[in-house]
């Protein structure tokens, strides 16, 4: 059985090597003691983001991420947005990923990150209220 944890902000900046600056809501989906995918949503640049871990997910455990992905949206309406972005990373699975959870593409943008690299990443938007 894999049992859904929230995390602090705190456990995912060391997880992640880097500080966030920035409002997180932060899960973690552990199985047998150990953790298989994290995701949540964060506030940064006037957006509302879901994000998802950068280690790849085990096929069998997609199910998952595509049913905490759904709840995440879910919660994000419930906390008001109407709006959620998401980055796309690479990897074989990641578009179709958000195209199941009915996100569409916005374009490529270019994000300054914090620690001051920059990169071009495709974003990705799902709408909550009338338009998705």
């Amino acid at each position: 059985m894999v049992d859904l944890v929230r995390v602090t902000p705190q456990w995912i900046a060391g997880a992640a090597g880097r500080e966030i600056p920035f409002p997180v809501a932060a899960y973690v989906a552990i199985d047998e003691g150990s953790a298989v995918a994290a995701f949540g949503l964060a506030w940064h640049h006037d957006r509302c983001w879901l994000w998802f871990g950068d280690a790849p997910v085990e096929r069998r455990f997609a199910v998952y991420v595509i049913r905490w992905g759904q709840r995440m949206l879910r919660l994000a309406g419930q906390m008001g947005e109407t709006e959620v972005y998401s980055m796309r990373v690479e990897g074989p699975k990641s578009k179709r990923l958000h195209e199941r959870l009915g996100f569409q593409f916005v374009g490529s943008e270019p994000i300054a990150f914090d620690d001051g690299h920059e990169t071009t990443e495709e974003i990705w938007r799902y709408g909550i209220v009338g338009d998705n």
